[in-house]
């Protein structure tokens, strides 16, 4: 409603739904003028044929976890990060989507944030390349001050059908490049398994771990 129209209201004393409703249709309309005056009529008793969204496309995918005490530990820091991509991953999968964007989000002890993300030109769902991403992106931050949130999402979403999804995921060719081939086609059906697990006995019932190599 433009301020021309709300300033008119106010002139004939309508300040509420219930006045619209009893000035009727006929009223309104030489109030107002046919077009807006039939609105307003309309509006007032609930009337309104324009399609309600329910569902809206999600532009993109994160979790975030913040801890209850500041964290220093990398281990346990690297293996919360490997455990939001997981989450993330398995909701990419279940929305048949990919992304081409994967992003990090670190909140430190003075509430400093930052983010830091790296992009593809073709999308992936697989959560081996997803958690490499991510580490990838951890490690050049080499971050040393205790960190207080810490968090993993993926953008610029696509169906998993598009054109410009890793197209070689389910194409065999009698190449060299075979062998990365059949690994990706591996990976996506350990994924697909790790899901079934996850959906039926929760999503902490499996984890890809990290194992600090330089710790006993």
């Amino acid at each position: 409603m433009g301020k021309a129209t709300e300033k008119k209201l106010k002139v004939y004393g309508i300040h509420k739904i219930q006045h619209l409703q009893e000035c009727g249709k006929e009223q309104l309309i030489r109030l107002f003028g046919e077009k807006q005056g039939e609105h307003l009529y309309r509006l007032a008793f609930g009337i309104d044929e324009r399609v309600v969204e329910t569902e809206s496309e999600e532009k993109s995918i994160s979790h975030e976890e913040t801890f209850g005490k500041d964290i220093t530990d990398n281990v346990i820091l690297r293996n919360t990060l490997i455990h939001l991509v997981e989450k993330v991953g398995m909701r990419l999968r279940a929305l048949d989507r990919v992304c081409r964007t994967v992003f990090i989000k670190i909140r430190f002890q003075d509430f400093t944030t930052i983010t830091r993300q790296m992009s593809w030109d073709e999308g992936t769902d697989l959560e081996k390349k997803l958690i490499n991403a991510c580490l990838q992106l951890w490690e050049k931050e080499n971050v040393k001050s205790p960190v207080r949130l810490i968090g993993f999402g993926v953008s610029n979403l696509a169906d998993k059908s598009h054109k410009n999804c890793e197209k070689d995921l389910f194409s065999f060719s009698i190449d060299k490049n075979e062998t990365a081939n059949l690994t990706k086609k591996n990976d996506s059906k350990l994924d697909e398994a790790m899901d079934q697990l996850r959906r039926k006995f929760g999503q902490d019932v499996i984890h890809r771990g990290f194992i600090d190599k330089n710790k006993n």
